[in-house]
């Protein structure tokens, strides 16, 4: 049986400054903000779909960028890798 454990929201703070906050260990801090890994990659894929579909629409590289709340490099990376997307750079 697994626990289903409460994640907290770390916002704009590092996992150092939340460490020197509270006193606790980075690895601590870390364990009770980061999601777990199949979370994690499940919204990663998500994202990658969201940057691939409005591609798809005709959205250039960097209203995508905006749109997603990522970096152009991080576009132009995801639809690198993917074979049925055109690379032109926008």
């Amino acid at each position: 049986m697994t626990a289903t454990t409460r994640r907290f929201d770390r916002g704009t703070f590092t996992l150092q400054e939340l460490a020197n906050k509270t006193g606790k260990s980075r690895r601590q801090i870390s364990r009770w903000t980061s999601k777990p890994r199949s979370m994690w990659l499940a919204d990663v894929a998500k994202r990658h779909e969201k940057i691939r579909d409005l591609k798809a629409q005709g959205m250039r590289n960097t209203d995508i960028a905006s749109a997603v709340g990522c970096s152009v490099s991080t576009v132009y990376s995801v639809l690198s890798k993917s074979p049925d997307v055109s690379l032109e750079r926008s």
